[in-house]
């Protein structure tokens, strides 16, 4: 990626093509783990180029890390330290899917600054004036796919199977996965139903019927054609075994649904409650 558009010399990954400094780099390196109700994120950065490095130690320049998950809206930037390791937290229940980091070097001040390395094609000249704010650094972004984690022998765990990601299309529409069903939500529609869920953290009733009933059905039906599909889903098996223990007959893919809706917004969640198990195939199928 390169920065060509600044006045300026920016430092970049090693393996932006065509940057700014010779043989300099700007990189960002990222560990992450599991943790009860948050995620861990180990955040390091490797820099080399002395004027950069010198401005950084003397407080004249500051980095700071960006994350931003695209399945929750979620923003925030979070300061690093050069000499250090780099330990961030952010609840569970924050991000979701698809979660971008990387890092940016910005001034701290204004300043007229001498650099060094940086290459002869693009600049006359290795002195530049900065204002406070100014970028002088992007690393490469680093991507992760989190969802969240089922946790053994937790009871009722919805928000562990159903997820709710927004798309560029103008309809709705499903996927089913080994570790939950993804529903696709045109964007609009998306944060209507952000603001209306609190954030998917309360999928109410309305929000259940007008998509979980549909995606129910479709599952059945796609279940009963598929004789394979409790083997490509772990979970439905599991499912089946529940609606059994109601009564629900899955012959009727419509009763069927309407039936489990029912009993969720009773109180009686058998649909929520039949998908504890899935983590527990999981676990037997690795085992």
């Amino acid at each position: 990626m390169s920065y060509k558009p600044f006045p300026y010399p920016v430092l970049t990954s090693s393996s932006t093509h065509d940057p700014d400094y010779l043989n300099s780099q700007f990189d960002l390196e990222v560990g992450y783990k599991s943790d009860i109700g948050v995620w861990l994120f180990q955040v390091n950065v490797s820099i080399k180029n002395d004027s950069i490095l010198d401005l950084l130690k003397n407080k004249k320049a500051k980095i700071f890390c960006i994350i931003k998950s695209t399945g929750t809206f979620y923003l925030e930037n979070f300061d690093l330290n050069l000499d250090s390791k780099n330990l961030i937290k952010i609840k569970k229940e924050d991000i979701k899917g698809i979660v971008e980091l990387n890092a940016v070097i910005i001034s701290n001040e204004i300043q007229q600054v001498v650099l060094d390395d940086i290459t002869d094609d693009y600049f006359e000249t290795n002195s530049f004036n900065f204002d406070k704010g100014d970028i002088l650094g992007v690393s490469d972004s680093y991507y992760l796919d989190i969802h969240p984690l089922f946790v053994k022998d937790t009871p009722i765990q919805s928000d562990k199977t159903w997820f709710v990601d927004p798309w560029d299309e103008d309809y709705t529409d499903y996927e089913p996965k080994t570790n939950g069903i993804f529903i696709k939500l045109p964007r609009d529609d998306f944060r209507i139903q952000k603001d209306l869920t609190k954030d998917f953290k309360e999928l109410n009733s309305l929000f259940k019927m007008k998509y979980f009933v549909p995606i129910l059905m479709d599952i059945i039906n796609s279940a009963k054609i598929d004789e394979h599909y409790a083997s490509k889903y772990p979970w439905y098996g599991v499912f089946e075994d529940e609606c059994g223990k109601y009564n629900i007959d899955l012959e009727d893919p419509l009763t069927a649904s309407q039936d489990i809706i029912k009993k969720m917004i009773s109180g009686n969640d058998t649909y929520n409650t039949s998908w504890v198990g899935i983590e527990n195939t999981i676990e037997k199928l690795k085992g």
